[in-house]
């Protein structure tokens, strides 16, 4: 008793347990009773089994968060979340920030790609032709959700339509945290773009302009997403010095350090970062992200403007978008 006694935690450990760590704490006591009620043995095997269920759990359901950009510093992003705290501004309209917090794979490739629409369908519009009641399944409930998930963002007293919000142009992703990628979860990343591409009317009007742009990819899920063909791949190019190519004989040298040459127009609108034109989908930063997505819809050559007038319903305007005004008659 004497030997044994000073292995057995005093209750001040479990309380700590339970004010860190919910799921910590449960693991703990069910090793404890176990423990006193079986054997040592069953306590350690429970104990060991209880926080495989938590991982694949934490696995299956990770975090995930809208980001939102600090009004004073217009390079951080942070969680929508804990946007009190702080003055943030909004995205230009129809551009989305998301980042998830776990690695992309099978157990939760799901639940990202429901996530994500769910979070679409909250803040912008169907872009494509509205389906007659003849061309939709008897089961399906889609707008009945839409109207549901907006009168929980938005308030069930705002009558929010489809009118008051933005057409999607661009989703932009976090990857950071994402270690490593399957072939469930780049599948899942396919069908989520066609998706998105059918939602923002891509599949209805192939012209208009929709973009799906990644940020902070690690070197080995950038590799696998060059391989599948989802973005194209990227010149190992320092961004330092670059030299403005106007299609003259002279240059316009802005100076940020070793030498890099791009075109006029890849340069951001906000004087930040440049970007490659060719290679804009993958980005160091989710403001080269944004700068990106600006300059690209601006640049977008593809559309008719018989279908962008037929298609500018609502109030899209966009003071902070940095587009100008033809372009936001097309784009926004």
């Amino acid at each position: 008793m004497v030997a044994v006694s000073v292995l057995i935690s005093p209750p001040s450990v479990f309380i700590q347990f339970f004010k860190i760590n919910l799921w910590d704490f449960l693991s703990s006591q069910v090793a404890l009773w176990v423990t006193i009620f079986v054997s040592v043995e069953a306590g350690i095997a429970s104990g060991v089994g209880f926080s495989l269920v938590v991982l694949l759990f934490r696995i299956a359901r990770p975090n995930f968060h809208v980001l939102r950009q600090l009004k004073d510093r217009p390079d951080v992003f942070v969680d929508s979340e804990i946007g009190g705290n702080f003055e943030t501004v909004s995205s230009p309209h129809g551009v989305l920030v998301f980042r998830i917090e776990e690695s992309t794979t099978f157990p939760n490739s799901d639940a990202f790609k429901t996530w994500v629409l769910d979070e679409v369908y909250k803040y912008t519009r169907f872009g494509g032709r509205p389906k007659a009641a003849n061309e939709k399944l008897w089961s399906d409930d889609l707008e009945v959700h839409i109207r549901n998930l907006r009168k929980a963002a938005h308030g069930a007293q705002s009558n929010i339509t489809d009118d008051d919000l933005p057409r999607l142009r661009a989703i932009i992703f976090d990857f950071s945290a994402v270690n490593s990628i399957d072939t469930t979860g780049l599948q899942g990343l396919f069908d989520l773009n066609d998706l998105l591409k059918d939602y923002a009317g891509v599949t209805d009007f192939p012209e208009t302009f929709f973009e799906v742009h990644f940020v902070g990819i690690q070197a080995n899920v950038l590799r696998i997403l060059e391989l599948s063909g989802i973005t194209r791949p990227v010149n190992p190019v320092a961004l330092g010095k670059v030299e403005v190519l106007d299609g003259k004989d002279e240059s316009k040298n802005v100076d940020h350090g070793p030498s890099m040459k791009v075109p006029t127009g890849a340069l951001s609108l906000s004087g930040g970062s440049p970007f490659l034109k060719e290679e804009g989908l993958v980005h160091l930063t989710v403001r080269d992200a944004i700068d990106a997505v600006l300059i690209r819809a601006e640049n977008w050559s593809g559309v008719a403007p018989s279908n962008a007038e037929g298609n500018n319903s609502g109030s899209d305007s966009d003071s902070n978008s940095g587009l100008k005004d033809k372009t936001e008659i097309h784009y926004v």
